[in-house]
């Protein structure tokens, strides 16, 4: 007899254990952070980016989201009835439609201030299930199943606001209920003092509830946890001295410093690059938030071709401001210098550039050359590697980096990847002669030029050129070079460093006070 109670014992332990309610949940914020390894399987086709983001659900900013393309599946499998709730970005692709087992969602609730949107399906009988994009790409934050418990079980119970949002601006009325019929429903808010559930009561600030049920002859159900967060009604937050309020701001370096204030309170600012999808670096900021108090923080930021920033301002008792984006475009630049000369040669060998809204500086490429001149074109981007003449006045400049830029149709100029050094003869390369600026044949002794200029080939110079060659639109040709006839090669003569050369010497010399150009 105590051997059969002891066996049934055992019995009722196995039953319980086995149909006890679970609930499986997967983060997706730059990586997978699930509850359960295995639960969820992942395609191929898996990866992370921030144009979706930031967002926020239950408390919880997302900065890099998972990127549903054509190709990326989540696949999980219940083996109860479950509920199933999917959390989309609305900050890119928040147009598009996401797919359960072939079936577009439905009924999903937008919460606008989160910048998410939640579908929730009930009552999905036990199998397995894949989810996927439907009509674009979009951005998935977050995904959780609850299996539903067996008949010995409470069912967990569902804590939900009136409006199925997360935020609010004044209160919200928060609803608690479970599937198991005749169930009492226990809650705490903010780990607070249990309490009794029996009608829908009504919070002010960010509360976290915490909901559990019981019933006689039954096992507790699991504990359901959801977080409502308070927007601040009228936060003023400011940038560089500037009233702030969600958008994009257009135009500012990546190096300036950008100064962020809060009216009350406390605010947290963080940012990061969507090209390369990697955080960018900036003083007293990594890859976590930042909160200040009633103060200002100086940020030096850098960053890709884009760079997000955003700022939430917050009571000190948690509530805030919502996600205020700003979307800094073009903040990447290439660095270069104009000398008193007002040309120079340049090149990147890693960048498209855009000059078509730069302010005093002009880019040329080379289309060919008469007998004493290179003729120039203007251009208004180029692409990388692309040889190109600077104007402008003495100073630094600053040239934005764009995604693509057409070739030259013709262009004569070379650009250096690295510093090369050329012969006698092989280039002609950028000087300035006698205050006049131009391209020279190179002379004996060779010459290097320096990373990120710009030289001519000498085959790409017609045969009857003179070694030195002056712009087309510069105006002056004030060199002045003594005919071939008055140079003698059996005399004395000397480069411009003041050394002596021999008739084999090639480019400018010396000679009895006057300046020759020897080929």
């Amino acid at each position: 007899m105590k051997k059969l109670f002891t066996l049934l014992l055992l019995l009722v332990c196995v039953v319980s254990t086995s149909w006890a309610q679970k609930i499986y949940t997967v983060s997706y914020d730059g990586k997978d952070v699930a509850s359960e390894e295995g639960y969820f399987t992942n395609s191929a086709k898996h990866s992370f980016n921030t144009k979706f983001c930031p967002c926020t659900y239950e408390d919880h900013i997302y900065a890099k989201a998972l990127k549903m393309e054509s190709a990326t599946t989540v696949t999980f499998t219940t083996t109860n009835n479950a509920t199933v709730t999917i959390v989309q970005s609305l900050v890119s692709g928040g147009d598009k439609t996401i797919k359960l087992n072939g079936d577009v969602l439905d009924g999903r609730v937008n919460d606008t201030i989160g910048h998410v949107g939640v579908y929730t399906k009930t009552n999905l009988s036990a199998g397995t299930y894949t989810v996927a994009r439907g009509s674009g790409e979009s951005g998935i934050c977050y995904i959780k199943v609850v299996e539903q418990a067996a008949e010995n079980q409470v069912a967990i119970p569902t804590i939900s606001s009136a409006d199925g949002k997360f935020t609010f601006t004044d209160n919200a009325t928060i609803s608690i209920s479970t599937a198991t019929a005749g169930a009492t429903i226990h809650y705490t808010i903010n780990d607070g003092d249990e309490q009794v559930y029996s009608n829908p009561f009504t919070i002010n600030s960010k509360s976290t509830i915490k909901a559990w049920a019981t019933k006689d002859g039954m096992s507790k159900s699991s504990t359901a946890t959801a977080t409502f967060s308070k927007v601040l009604n009228n936060p003023v937050l400011t940038l560089n001295g500037n009233i702030l309020t969600p958008g994009n701001i257009e135009g500012l370096s990546c190096n300036e410093n950008l100064i962020a204030t809060a009216d009350e309170g406390q605010f947290i600012i963080s940012a990061w690059s969507t090209n390369p999808n990697k955080y960018t670096t900036a003083e007293g900021l990594n890859d976590s938030n930042k909160s200040e108090t009633n103060t200002t923080n100086l940020l030096t930021a850098t960053g890709g071709n884009q760079r997000v920033l955003f700022i939430a301002a917050t009571d000190g008792n948690g509530n805030y401001s919502g996600l205020c984006v700003y979307v800094f475009k073009n903040v990447n630049t290439v660095l270069t210098s104009i000398t008193d000369a007002g040309y120079a040669s340049f090149s990147d060998a890693n960048n498209n550039l855009d000059f078509s809204q730069m302010d005093g500086l002009t880019a040329y490429v080379a289309t060919g050359n008469t007998t004493s001149t290179i003729t120039l074109e203007e251009v208004t981007s180029i692409p990388a590697s692309t040889g190109v003449i600077l104007k402008g006045a003495k100073g630094e400049y600053r040239i934005p980096i764009v995604s693509s830029a057409s070739e030259p149709v013709v262009n004569i100029l070379k650009a250096t990847t690295k510093e090369t050094t050329f012969k006698a003869g092989e280039v002609y390369a950028f000087g300035v002669l006698n205050g006049t600026v131009g391209f020279y044949v190179v002379g004996e002794g060779g010459y290097t030029v320096k990373k990120n200029r710009a030289y001519i080939d000498a085959t790409s110079i017609t045969a009857d050129a003179k070694p030195f060659l002056t712009f087309d639109n510069n105006g002056t040709n004030n060199i002045s070079f003594e005919e071939a006839a008055s140079f003698d090669k059996n005399a004395p003569m000397y480069n411009l460093a003041g050394q002596r050369v021999n008739a084999n010497y090639h480019g400018v010399v010396l000679q009895n006070g006057k300046k020759f150009i020897v080929k």
